[in-house]
């Protein structure tokens, strides 16, 4: 669960099963949530398909530190590609962060690893306040 830096009502929550959901304002007297990226269907659309068994999925979801002014939003998560096991990190777009969904057509695949484990498939992401260019992100083991 992630909110953007500075935004104290929504709260973003990625599923394994790669819905990224949205609280748009959790100091509702009842919050609702609605699916912000439906991360399977845009795979699936394109002939790829989310692998979500064992610790696979989508993993972690980071803002851009200036979200709130070009609406880069990042998600790691796992992935099969023609028969083949990967890792992705990709930087999506939200063009009118007022809204509730994200530019399904967005993605661009900054990193792709192949991943053959069925386990050790955890992922974090954390983005760096001082500047855009200090991401980090934790991936497998290699085990």
């Amino acid at each position: 669960m992630r909110s953007p830096a500075g935004d104290t009502r929504r709260l973003f929550i990625c599923e394994k099963g790669g819905d990224l959901e949205l609280i748009p304002d959790v100091t509702a007297s009842i919050p609702t949530k609605t699916i912000f990226l439906n991360l399977d269907a845009v795979l699936s659309a394109r002939g790829e398909s989310l692998r979500t068994n064992s610790e696979m999925g989508l993993l972690s979801v980071a803002f851009h530190p200036e979200y709130a002014s070009n609406g880069y939003f990042f998600t790691v998560y796992n992935v099969t590609l023609g028969g083949l096991a990967y890792q992705r990190l990709s930087r999506w777009h939200d063009p009118d962060i007022s809204d509730t969904v994200a530019d399904v057509n967005s993605e661009d695949i900054l990193l792709e690893m192949r991943d053959d484990a069925g386990n050790h498939n955890g992922g974090d992401l954390a983005i760096g306040r001082v500047t855009a260019k200090r991401g980090h992100s934790a991936s497998r083991d290699g085990s």
